[in-house]
């Protein structure tokens, strides 16, 4: 079979080949792996309120408005939020004509870097469609889900709608 000293020669270089080869491999995938996207241009929640949408609007449910502040380098949206109440909250926009119904926001709303962005009555809000009116006063914790931002656990307060 040969000198004994050639055959461990031949199998220390391809163990050596393979442990230099795994670190290549290695160095490899680190270097082709996208970097992280930063968890936070910082969204700021201002004045958030909860309210039972009348039964005159024909649609039952909790609107939630309140203002999003962007103070990141980079455009950020809210996409939608979670509650204990309801698994997803979407957000909404209250269409009158030509009868009153929600029409969902797609796509979220856009939150332009350094922008305040209100959720409002006339405008794109979050809904929790439940069946029955909690009372005045009850206290809903959201999830606030965005696109590039980290998300946010806010708690609301159910009022009167504004």
């Amino acid at each position: 079979m040969g000198p004994r000293h050639l055959r461990s020669a031949s199998v220390f270089n391809i163990g050596r080949l393979r442990y230099w080869l795994v670190w290549w491999l290695v160095a490899m995938l680190l270097v082709a792996c996208p970097r992280p996207v930063p968890l936070s241009p910082a969204i700021r929640v201002e004045h958030p309120v909860a309210c039972w949408l009348r039964p005159a609007s024909a649609v039952q449910g909790i609107a939630v408005y309140m203002t999003l502040t962007n103070r990141g380098g980079q455009a950020d949206r809210l996409v939608g939020a979670r509650s204990d109440l309801v698994e997803r909250v979407p957000v909404v926009r209250l269409v009158r004509a030509p009868t009153p119904h929600l029409a969902r926001v797609e796509g979220g709303v856009p939150l332009p870097p350094g922008a305040d962005v209100r959720l409002h009555p006339e405008g794109p809000f979050l809904f929790l469609p439940i069946a029955e009116p909690p009372a005045l006063g009850t206290r809903v914790a959201l999830y606030l889900e965005f696109e590039r931002s980290q998300g946010q656990i806010i708690t609301v307060t159910l009022d009167r709608c504004p």
